[in-house]
């Protein structure tokens, strides 16, 4: 009898809807999905435990000047998360230290697309510019960083002219 007292309320619930419930109705009807959902977030929280591992060591290689093997490091943090931050900063430093200015700017670029308001990376990339002869772009950047920081020195005196000096 109590068995027929707990299937009814069950076939009750199915045949007006309540079975549609995702609270109790999923994990009956779709065992797995729980466990799958699980699986996926272990394995994104061990790969962003892997990517910060490998960061470090990337640091700890650059801070000893071996940046062959810090660029290996953050080369493989980037390709498990191709848009971390500290990585792509890493990666810019570590190209402007072995002298690869076009790498750097196309790190910088990607730092820019990601945070458009950050003046700092707007400014280092119009340094980077400028290094590599590209001054007209490089001024876009100076001014944009001065913008967003209007109080900074460094990011309104950067700014390069670009006509010739008037003299009187």
């Amino acid at each position: 009898m109590s068995l027929r007292h707990c299937l009814f309320p069950l076939l009750l619930c199915g045949a007006i809807g309540c079975s549609h419930l995702p609270g109790w109705s999923d994990s009956l009807m779709h065992p797995g999905r729980d466990l799958e959902e699980r699986k996926a977030e272990l394995a994104d929280s061990l790969a962003q435990r892997g990517a910060k591992a490998r960061l470090r060591t990337a640091q700890a290689h650059f801070a000893n000047g071996d940046t062959a093997k810090c660029r290996k490091q953050v080369e493989e943090t980037l390709e498990l998360q191709p848009d971390s931050i500290p990585a792509l900063q890493m990666a810019a430093e570590v190209a402007l230290a072995e002298d690869r200015g076009e790498d750097a700017i196309g790190y910088y670029r990607r730092l820019v697309a990601l945070r458009p308001g950050d003046a700092q990376t707007q400014h280092l990339l119009g340094v980077v510019l400028e290094m590599e002869g590209k001054v007209i772009e490089a001024n876009e950047h100076f001014l944009r960083a001065s913008q967003l920081e209007p109080n900074n020195p460094v990011y309104r005196m950067s700014q390069i002219p670009t006509s010739p000096p008037i003299y009187h």
